[in-house]
């Protein structure tokens, strides 16, 4: 057995050595990203420089440790894909990627000081990208009379200063971001709904996925798939979409079609809204 961290889990646990084998990094998630070839290309090479740089190389701060991170906001409603690009840019620097939500940091100044702390070292000392979903509460804008939330906002601004690594953001609140954080945030991707073009993509993704599996047999033609991308579907949905289309089909021994997965939308969680 061997100590070790899931980052799964978020655990400290002992884990088998006979099961250790070495990371298997996919580029090709990047090429699936659906972005813009000059943004994908613009994210690709600032992430694989920076991931490349030799200690101590590279426009530095004049202050000695400041400045030497990166830092990415991604903003925009759910399910366009920002987490995706935070995902496959871990993939590219072949870096492991600690994910965070805000509610596990806190929000009471001292303890948000705390975990961010210890987060933030952790995540320099195993070179891995950090992604924090949902930062509003961390970038939300000062204001006067909100003591507490302009304690963390402060506290979080002046953790970013020192922090050496790839930190990722994503909020859905862009326009209540407090002003200091353009100095601090080096690059930022806005995210709209997804088009029709964008969503055919997005099925025939996931589609080309389940086949190469080899279960169920997938029978949906083109046609057919700009047909499913006028349904009112963002990225994650399609994905909830076809995941209970394939269990169906896989239990049904019958091939995964139109009519398949028009029956997994009908009863699927988009209809709660």
């Amino acid at each position: 057995m061997i100590l070790g961290f899931s980052l799964d889990d978020k655990q400290w646990g002992c884990f088998s050595v006979a099961s250790l084998k070495d990371i298997e990094w996919d580029d090709s998630i990047f090429d699936s990203l659906v972005l813009e070839d000059e943004r994908k290309e613009f994210v690709h090479d600032l992430v694989k420089n920076h991931a490349n740089k030799i200690k101590g190389t590279g426009f530095d701060d004049f202050v000695r440790d400041k400045g030497k991170g990166l830092i990415g906001l991604f903003s925009g409603p759910p399910g366009v894909g920002k987490t995706l690009t935070a995902e496959a840019i871990a993939e590219v620097a072949h870096r492991p990627i600690y994910k965070l939500s805000s509610g596990e940091l806190g929000t009471h100044s001292l303890e948000l000081q705390r975990q961010l702390n210890s987060v933030l070292e952790l995540t320099q000392i195993w070179d891995a990208v950090l992604l924090l979903d949902e930062a509003d509460v961390f970038l939300q804008e000062r204001t006067d009379g909100l003591i507490s939330t302009n304690a963390v906002t402060s506290i979080f601004l002046r953790e970013l200063e020192y922090y050496g690594g790839i930190l990722l953001l994503t909020t859905n609140r862009r326009a209540s971001i407090d002003p200091a954080f353009r100095s601090r945030i080096h690059f930022c991707f806005d995210y709209t709904e997804l088009d029709g073009m964008a969503k055919a993509q997005i099925w025939m993704q996931f589609l080309d996925k389940i086949r190469t599996m080899g279960q169920p047999k997938v029978e949906v033609t083109a046609a057919q798939i700009m047909e499913l991308a006028k349904l009112p579907l963002n990225g994650r949905e399609i994905k909830n979409v076809l995941s209970i289309s394939q269990s169906v089909a896989k239990e049904r021994k019958q091939t995964l079609d139109l009519e398949v997965i028009k029956l997994a939308e009908r009863f699927s969680g988009t209809r709660l809204m």
